[in-house]
């Protein structure tokens, strides 16, 4: 039984565009925001940074929404939606800074 944050096991989860990449452990304490544009080594973590903070928001809301979206489990007594398919959608395209 694991009981200590130290023994959590090392598991992430990661939200990528074309400049940027939001990064986020396994009980969403600890996040790093990349641009991977300027940094594609990802060297330098922008999370808190307020030139960046735009970025970081948005990405937040795309990866809660992808998270949610791929958690939804339909039971057979949702009748009303099991007419509906959910995919993980993929995320593209560049963020701005305003």
């Amino acid at each position: 039984m694991q009981t200590a944050k130290t023994d959590m096991p090392h598991i992430h989860t990661m939200l990528r565009t074309d400049n940027a990449k939001l990064v986020a452990d396994c009980i969403g304490e600890g996040l790093q925001l990349f641009d991977m544009t300027a940094d594609p080594d990802e060297q330098i973590k922008l999370i808190d940074h307020c030139v960046y903070h735009p970025w970081e928001m948005q990405l937040r809301d795309r990866l809660l929404r992808r998270l949610l979206i791929s958690q939804m489990i339909l039971s057979e007594k949702d009748h009303a939606y099991t007419s509906h398919t959910f995919v993980t959608p993929v995320v593209t395209g560049q963020l701005t800074k305003d």
